[in-house]
């Protein structure tokens, strides 16, 4: 009777440790992917493909706001080629959904761009979907959409 009870303590005291490490984990968990957005933004601005490629998943696809798909390698590509010079490109507002390894993050920002010559001033949206492989978070589909959008020459 004395084992037992012993056994039933201690695997309450185990369960109740493992509750507790999984609630401070989808925390950190979200913190981590917050970061990744972030990270996102930089490389952008930056035009930094290698840094993006980083958080992609080999079979990532980017959905355009014009319904134009591109595949890992194509995006990759269009961020080389990117002329924009970035003035601002951040986040309003982000949300992230956790369902055990995978997450659904959706942001909305403003970005403001000169591309060529022409100033643009909107706000885009973009739903992400997340994958944790080996304990990294990749991206594996991004979608963008548009908003509102004003062209100002300069």
């Amino acid at each position: 009777m004395q084992s037992a009870i012993t056994g039933f303590i201690l695997l309450l005291a185990i369960s109740l440790a493992m509750a507790a490490q999984s609630g401070r984990s989808a925390d950190d968990e979200t913190g981590r992917i917050m970061s990744l957005e972030s990270a996102w933004n930089q490389a952008e601005v930056q035009h930094d493909a290698r840094a993006m490629s980083m958080q992609l998943a080999d079979r990532f696809t980017f959905t355009d706001s014009d319904g134009s798909v591109k595949n890992k390698d194509q995006w990759l590509d269009l961020m080389k080629k990117e002329t924009a010079t970035f003035e601002q490109l951040g986040n309003s507002g982000i949300a992230v959904y956790l369902y055990a390894d995978v997450a659904l993050v959706s942001r909305e920002g403003k970005t403001e761009a000169k591309f060529g010559g022409a100033f643009r001033s909107f706000y885009r949206r973009l739903d992400k979907a997340e994958w944790r492989v080996e304990m990294r978070w990749r991206s594996i589909d991004a979608d963008c959409t548009f908003r509102t959008g004003v062209l100002v020459s300069s």
